[in-house]
C-alpha cells in the first residue's frame, strides 16, 4: 500500500490507512506521540501516526482538523478489544489501550485495521 502523508481532504478510512502506513514505515512506541513535526520519521504510538497522518503541526487548532480526524479517533476508541483497567473499568481510550495494555506493534496494527472497517461501516458517505 503506498499512501503519501497527508492526504488532501482524507476520509477517515484514508487517515487510518496513513496511521497504519506509519507505524508499519517508522515503528510504534509506548508512552509518548513521538511525532511532533511534519517530516518526522520516528516510532510513534497510535495517535502521534494518526496526527502524522492528518499532517498535525504543534500548535494547530482543532478547528483545523478534519472531521475526518474526529472520525478516525472514533474508530479507533470503538475498535478496542473488550479490556478492564485494575478498577474495573472498560478502556474506552485509545491512548490508555495504546500506552498500557497493547503489548505489541502487531496488537496496534490489528487495532488499526479494525477501525478501518469500523470507519468503512459507521462513515459510508465518507468511505466511498
Amino acid at each position: 500500500m503506498t499512501i503519501t502523508l497527508p492526504v488532501q481532504n482524507p476520509t477517515a478510512v484514508q487517515l487510518l490507512e496513513g496511521t497504519l502506513h506509519y507505524i508499519r514505515s517508522y515503528g510504534w512506541k509506548q508512552g509518548g506521540f513521538g511525532y511532533k513535526n511534519p517530516g518526522d520519521t520516528c516510532p510513534a504510538c497510535i495517535r502521534g501516526a494518526l496526527r502524522a497522518a492528518v499532517g498535525y503541526y504543534p500548535g494547530m487548532p482543532d478547528e483545523d482538523l478534519p472531521e475526518a480526524f474526529w472520525q478516525a479517533r472514533e474508530a479507533l476508541d470503538n475498535a478496542i478489544p473488550e479490556i478492564y483497567d485494575g478498577d474495573g473499568f472498560h478502556v474506552t481510550d485509545v491512548a490508555e489501550y495504546n500506552d498500557n495494555f497493547a503489548g505489541s506493534q502487531e496488537d496496534i496494527e490489528a487495532l488499526i485495521l479494525r477501525a478501518i472497517d469500523y470507519a468503512h461501516t459507521e462513515f459510508t458517505d465518507q468511505a466511498a
